[in-house]
C-alpha cells in the first residue's frame, strides 16, 4: 500500500460532495471529520480515499481508469502515518 499526498480525477468523485481533486491535508467538511487517508493499492488498480466522520468510517474505491495524476508522499511522510495509526489503535490507560 503507498499513501499519497494528492490524487486529481478525470470525473469527480462523490466524497461528502463532488471532488475532482483531494490532498491528504484537506480539512474535514463537516465537524468531526479527519483528514482522508488516500492510498494506491499494489497493482495500482485503484485508490482508496478514506475518512472517519463522527466515529465512522467513510470509504470510497476509486478506479484507476478514473485517476488523471497522484502525488505519493515520502518516507517519512509514510513512516508518521504509520505511526499515527498505530497509537490510535493502541487502548487508552486509565489511572
Amino acid at each position: 500500500m503507498t499513501y499519497l499526498n494528492k490524487v486529481q480525477f478525470i470525473a469527480p468523485v462523490a466524497f461528502g460532495g463532488q471532488v475532482s481533486s483531494l490532498n491528504r491535508t484537506s480539512i474535514g467538511d463537516r465537524v468531526g471529520a479527519s483528514p482522508p487517508t488516500i492510498t494506491l493499492d499494489e497493482k495500482m488498480r485503484f485508490v482508496s480515499l478514506v475518512r472517519v466522520v463522527a466515529g465512522k468510517e467513510d470509504e470510497v474505491i476509486v478506479p484507476m481508469t478514473n485517476v488523471a495524476s497522484f502525488v505519493p508522499c515520502s518516507d517519512a511522510e509514510t513512516a508518521a502515518i504509520e505511526k499515527k495509526k498505530a497509537d490510535a489503535k493502541k487502548p487508552e490507560v486509565k489511572k
